[in-house]
């Protein structure tokens, strides 16, 4: 498909039997849960839809008053969806620092900066469905006949699912939030594109389900003392119990530390963005982090221990880099909240307000003093929104990133 810019949208996707019918699926990559309960995913087939704060068709919650209550707008015209920016604050696309410009075409793989959101965007076809075959009624999402316009009359917690789509493996998205309803069984005549980092069903031979007996290793003895000597533990450390509870026991320990290590480096990637700071950890050709750009922690595990996947680290450097991240950014906070405060305070010093008291000759210096503090204070508020914490937040941004820089 092609795009000549300013000229011309694509046409459909054509098959043999109808067009493309295509779905996209939008998941918030650094949080597990919102503030509200609300979805982190959201999944829209062939429907344009609204993104903002309030009074949208997913609804991202932001107490600092970032996000628009009417963020951006995404279109479904001519077989792709278009992403309209209507906010105040920007919407950013793949890491860029100049807000995006409208109307852009998402692509597969695309990311999407909504205040403190990180948005990764996946789209996919469902080759062989005709439109008019698309239902309406209850399984029409949006209730309107035009496609491309977004519904502000459907509450996304009453979404129901999309019944001529395709069928989905449960851990794939729902119609339209996580926590909801699985997609009803799929018609027939509907035939799933293969989709990313799907899991493929296995024979129950497969060494994923064997049992810890049939181990390359020859036993479950043989494969603790491995982890033992990984370990730098003696050998024999593992041997004073049952070899297969404690195998167990490892892997859940294992997945809990993987699972707490994600949250950690979603919780630092959020904090970064509400600290306004512009060093951002962007997905790239090489060295990527399971642990920081892979949203389940089966796929982390697959990608660090059996399937490895071009572009991204091992095990043993995705921790490795984990807590080196984790550590700089706890000790930058710390640095940035001790030199934003004290700059702060040093502007609004007494020494700095005498500073600026104006001789005069009709009124007490004091009262000078209190006029120069005053018009010091609005000042320094005026062009911020919110008004001093803003100034503290620059102040911090610029602190956190100086502490942040390699030594």
């Amino acid at each position: 498909m092609t795009l000549a810019i300013g000229i011309a949208r694509p046409k459909p996707l054509a098959t043999r039997d109808g067009l493309f019918l295509m779905t996209i699926n939008l998941t918030i990559e650094n949080l597990t849960e919102l503030p509200t309960g609300g979805p982190t995913r959201f999944r829209s087939h062939d429907r344009g839809f609204e993104i903002g704060r309030e009074n949208c068709d997913w609804v991202l919650p932001d107490p600092n008053m970032f996000i628009s209550g009417r963020h951006c707008e995404v279109r479904y015209e001519n077989g792709s969806y278009w992403l309209h920016d209507v906010s105040r604050n920007g919407t950013f696309v793949n890491g860029a620092t100049q807000r995006v410009k409208s109307p852009y075409q998402l692509n597969n793989g695309d990311r999407l900066q909504i205040g403190h959101y990180l948005v990764s965007v996946s789209i996919t076809a469902d080759a062989g469905v005709q439109p008019s075959q698309a239902p309406w009624g209850p399984e029409n999402v949006w209730g309107t006949d035009a496609p491309g316009t977004p519904s502000r009359s459907v509450q996304p917690a009453r979404a129901e699912p999309v019944h001529g789509a395709p069928a989905r493996p449960l851990d794939d998205f729902s119609f339209s939030f996580e926590g909801e309803a699985a997609a009803a069984p799929a018609r027939p005549s509907a035939q799933a594109a293969p989709e990313p980092f799907q899991p493929q069903a296995t024979p129950p031979s497969s060494p994923a389900h064997a049992p810890m007996g049939a181990a390359q290793s020859g036993s479950a003895e043989a494969l603790l003392r491995a982890i033992a000597v990984g370990a730098g533990v003696s050998p024999d450390i593992f041997m004073q119990r049952d070899p297969s509870d404690v195998a167990a026991e490892i892997g859940l320990v294992l997945r809990t530390a993987v699972e707490e290590l994600a949250l950690l480096l979603k919780a630092r990637a959020s904090a970064k963005v509400l600290a306004r700071s512009n060093s951002r950890t962007m997905i790239g050709a090489v060295d990527n982090n399971p642990l920081k750009f892979v949203p389940r922690p089966e796929e982390m595990l697959e990608i660090m221990f059996t399937r490895r996947r071009a572009g991204y680290l091992d095990a043993k450097h995705s921790i490795d880099e984990a807590f080196r991240d984790l550590k700089t950014h706890e000790f930058a906070t710390f640095a940035a909240m001790q030199t934003a405060l004290s700059r702060l305070l040093e502007d609004l010093s007494p020494e700095a307000i005498e500073k600026k008291v104006p001789a005069s000759a009709f009124a007490s210096r004091k009262s000078r003093a209190w006029d120069t503090f005053v018009a010091t204070w609005e000042a320094k508020e005026k062009p911020h929104e919110n008004g001093m914490l803003d100034v503290f937040l620059t102040y911090f941004a610029d602190a956190y990133a100086k502490a942040s820089k390699p030594k």
